[in-house]
């Protein structure tokens, strides 16, 4: 496919999302957390675990402990509010999937439309704005040492814009997501994820 245009990708997304009715996966969980100025990092021991996904939006999230394969956390969504059980703690969290209100431990953040958007590209819906960005990369071909034009696609996503005060210099729009296409086959091959503040919330790759 050449040049394709913004229908066709958004066909792309919107087709696959629909072939995907529950998913059952093995994870690796590698987990680094920074402090308020980035400059300390705190990595904590790998573990491993499994996901159990079905639509609409049910989720389970088991996280073992290493070596024991015990339960480390054990969450679960209904897609509106989730339940986090921390047997080591002995311990028990529930309430929205939405956060309200940031805690000051970033791991306290993770809601679990984070483990869901990092295999699942949600379809896109009528009311949202579609943009794409075209662009071209060199790359050398490792056979003929030529260098070979690639093309490239970013399709940006927003919201239903919303109106903006008459002072206002112009009508502004926050993107909600950006999904990236592969040069050839132009599936999709990672997704960038933003709050309500247009700020970058996760990065899927």
């Amino acid at each position: 496919m050449i040049n394709p245009d913004v229908a066709q990708l958004i066909e792309i997304i919107d087709h696959r999302y629909q072939q995907v009715s529950s998913l059952t996966a093995a994870l690796d969980f590698a987990v680094s957390v920074s402090g308020p100025d980035r400059s300390e990092w705190t990595d904590y021991t790998p573990c491993s675990g499994y996901l159990l996904f079905r639509k609409s939006y049910m989720l389970r999230v088991l996280v073992l402990v290493p070596v024991l394969h015990s339960r480390a956390m054990d969450l679960v969504s209904d897609g509106t509010v989730f339940t986090l059980l921390i047997p080591p703690k002995n311990r028990i969290i529930q309430g929205k999937n939405t956060i309200t209100k940031f805690a000051a431990n970033p791991l306290e953040n993770l809601r679990p439309n984070v483990f869901m958007d990092t295999f699942l590209i949600h379809d896109i819906a009528p009311n949202q704005i579609v943009s794409v960005i075209h662009e071209k990369t060199m790359e050398e071909n490792v056979r003929t040492k030529q260098l070979m034009q690639l093309p490239e696609y970013d399709l940006m996503v927003f919201d239903d814009l919303p109106r903006s005060p008459q002072s206002a210099p112009a009508q502004t729009a926050k993107p909600q997501r950006v999904i990236r296409f592969g040069q050839g086959d132009l599936l999709p091959i990672g997704q960038d994820i933003y709050d309500a503040n247009g700020n970058q919330e996760t990065q899927v790759v």
